[in-house]
């Protein structure tokens, strides 16, 4: 393919539709040259000046970087929070918009930028479309419980949008294909929803009824299977995996889990026991009597058990990074393939440091004024007054949570798997032409209707 002149990195769009054009392109960067690192080097600072290359390679230029400065990716967040406050929620399109096209301008493999030309009012009038076809099926189901005195009708909408889960992902991940070109080609995918279901659903039971130990076929079948009909241009992606190499890490899981829930058993054994006696006495026991026995039985439980709850979710962080670590190793484009170097271990402390700083604000800032105000004595007025004040500061630090999460989990992440990813063969991209197959003229409405599927 020719290559194309460089030019300037466009500004951030400022707002709805009116703001939402061009493609931004960036000069073409020289590919990195693979070669082993023996000094040990550490990670640094995604996109700081003088940040280090992954452990265990170095590249005279990285093969795939993310480079997005943080100080202009909060400002745009923080623009997103407040005009989705005003707007009631309406903005989000447009939000959504706005932090994709810098995402994924600032996410470059072998040099160039991806680039987004999806828009809010796509995204916008998928989800109207959507929520005329949801809107009389929720207010029938509703009108029903109405009239019919019977407990199935009132699971009727939540069966209903559990099913359209897995189709409104599909659809989803097709816009987000078709709205995505490097070098200007043309991402796209194919495969049917339905079918994508079928398998998210099935796979699903299977998971349920093996009490979990089905989750790595399910994993595989569902993602091999978009992977598998995803496209850059003509040429076909390829996912070649096997679940039973997830097997392992998930079974770790699984077992701390079980070893978890076992201790809290033995710990609480006589509890468990006289509660099991409260429920078979419930016939025989007037109500009052019943729920005193109850709550001193509850009174009795030993949490401390749960708080071996950390190990099963290490575990499962640092299989989610085994997972796609392997996923990364066995996906290749044509002749095109990858190789990742996706640290376990940061994965997972940057992922539990984000969650108990968000565990830490949801939970103990609440805690923190309740035993700040039963301490300071105060009178029932100032009570009142300083539970009002510690109230709003809460909600603004649960609304700066969401913004803090994406700048110091989610980026750092993207920064770190760009970084440990290698390409095999990439001068067989050069070969990569555009296709011919049509795109989706609307966005992704029943993911918005349906609340699935991130930013």
């Amino acid at each position: 393919m020719s290559e194309r002149p460089p030019s300037p990195e466009p500004s951030e769009p400022a707002g709805p539709p009116a703001a939402e054009g061009g493609n931004p392109a960036a000069p073409e960067g020289e590919r990195g040259v693979l070669r082993p690192d023996v000094s040990g080097v550490s990670e640094g600072t995604p996109g700081a000046p003088g940040a280090e290359e992954p452990d265990a390679w170095t590249s005279a230029a990285p093969e795939a970087a993310f480079d997005g400065p943080r100080g202009r990716l909060f400002r745009i967040l923080l623009a997103n929070l407040l005009l989705n406050v005003v707007t009631l929620g309406v903005y989000r399109f447009w939000a959504k918009t706005r932090l994709r096209r810098f995402l994924w301008r600032h996410t470059k493999l072998l040099g160039e930028p991806l680039e987004y030309t999806g828009t809010g009012g796509e995204l916008f009038i998928g989800f109207l479309i959507v929520m005329a076809v949801l809107a009389p099926l929720i207010g029938a189901a509703s009108l029903a419980q109405l009239f019919v005195e019977h407990i199935a009708v009132n699971f009727i909408v939540p069966v209903v949008l559990f099913l359209l889960t897995p189709v409104a992902l599909y659809r989803m991940w097709r816009y987000r294909f078709a709205r995505t070109l490097w070098r200007g080609v043309q991402f796209g995918l194919d495969g049917s929803s339905l079918r994508y279901a079928g398998l998210w659903l099935g796979y699903g039971a299977a998971a349920i009824l093996t009490l979990g130990l089905a989750n790595p076929w399910r994993r595989v079948a569902t993602t091999r299977y978009l992977l598998d009909r995803a496209r850059i241009g003509a040429t076909a992606l390829k996912l070649d995996v096997r679940a039973g190499r997830l097997f392992v890490p998930w079974l770790v899981v699984l077992g701390l889990l079980a070893a978890v829930l076992a201790a809290f058993a033995a710990a609480n054994a006589p509890t468990l026991h006289e509660m099991a006696a409260i429920f078979g006495d419930l016939p025989d026991l007037p109500p009052a009597w019943t729920g005193q026995r109850f709550g001193e039985a509850v009174a009795g439980i030993h949490t401390w058990p749960l708080l071996l709850l950390l190990l099963p979710v290490i575990a499962f962080v640092r299989y989610r990074a085994v997972e796609l670590r392997y996923f990364l190793d066995n996906l290749r484009a044509g002749d095109t393939g990858l190789r990742s170097e996706l640290g376990t271990g940061f994965f997972v402390a940057v992922h539990l440091a984000g969650w108990a700083a968000a565990l830490l604000i949801v939970l103990g800032v609440p805690i923190l004024f309740v035993f700040a105000v039963a301490a300071s004595g105060m009178e029932e007025e100032v009570v009142a007054a300083t539970i009002i004040g510690l109230s709003i500061a809460w909600v603004i630090l649960y609304l700066l949570l969401g913004i803090a999460y994406t700048l110091f989990v989610e980026v750092t992440v993207l920064a770190h798997i760009c970084r440990t990813l290698a390409v095999e063969n990439p001068d067989a991209l050069d070969d990569v032409t555009q296709s011919s197959a049509a795109l989706p003229r609307r966005g992704e409405g029943l993911a918005d209707a349906l609340d699935v599927g991130g930013f």
